[in-house]
């Protein structure tokens, strides 16, 4: 019993197609044939969804498109360039970020662990007797300060023990032998010498002449008069 053609409805014998519609067909798809693109890298597949290396790289288990943007790419990594170094770039924010989360931890357990519990005699509290003394001298010598000030630079920031305003000086008591203190304390003097920042240090050894020094220092540092 003869078939049916499935294109036409006409006689076809023992083919799914009739004479005729088989040679349109075939017509047809030599014409279109070099028309078919990849539908990975858009070249010309063949007539096939994909061209011969896109379907060998699939075979091979090779990452043919970026897992991140979805896009083509020619090599047998995940991410594309694009994507490769904008998460360079994200990773290095995040790194950033972490070891600024673990300054501000290193300032927040030191705060916490040395507690502002010592008064001086204009009634502040400072966290140091070596403190208590620098802010009894100012205080003296008729000096503004402002004990504990907040200063941000370039998404860092510390707490200066003392800051004279109206000369722009930092002034800090280097008065620890901690471990953990002395690398907060290198840390320290160099955001004020990256950035330029005017400032006065005082070492246990200063606290014995304590006005000596700080006249001294601040004389150099432009600030003169008549000594309390």
């Amino acid at each position: 019993m003869s078939k049916i053609c499935k294109r036409c409805g006409a006689d076809s014998g023992d083919y799914n197609l009739c004479k005729d519609c088989y040679f349109e067909n075939q017509e047809f798809l030599d014409t279109n044939i070099n028309n078919y693109k990849c539908k990975l890298c858009d070249k010309s597949s063949g007539g096939y969804s994909l061209c011969y290396n896109c379907r060998k790289n699939f075979d091979e288990g090779t990452y043919l498109t970026c897992i991140k943007c979805g896009k083509f790419k020619e090599d047998d990594k995940k991410l594309c360039k694009q994507c490769e170094e904008k998460t360079k770039s994200e990773n290095i924010n995040i790194i950033q970020k972490k070891q600024d989360e673990i300054k501000s931890s290193e300032l927040r357990d030191y705060r916490k662990k040395f507690e502002a519990k010592y008064k001086t005699i204009d009634g502040h509290y400072v966290r140091s007797r070596g403190e208590v003394m620098i802010a009894d001298f100012l205080f003296r010598n008729k000096i503004r300060y402002i004990y504990e000030k907040r200063v941000c630079k370039n998404g860092e920031e510390y707490y200066p023990d003392f800051f004279l305003p109206d000369q722009s000086i930092y002034i800090e008591y280097w008065g620890s032998e901690d471990k953990n203190y002395m690398n907060l304390k290198q840390k320290k003097k160099e955001f004020y010498k990256v950035n330029k920042l005017l400032l006065l240090q005082i070492d246990n050894q200063d606290i014995q002449n304590l006005s000596d020094q700080l006249e001294k220092s601040l004389e150099k540092m432009g600030i003169s008069q008549d000594w309390e």
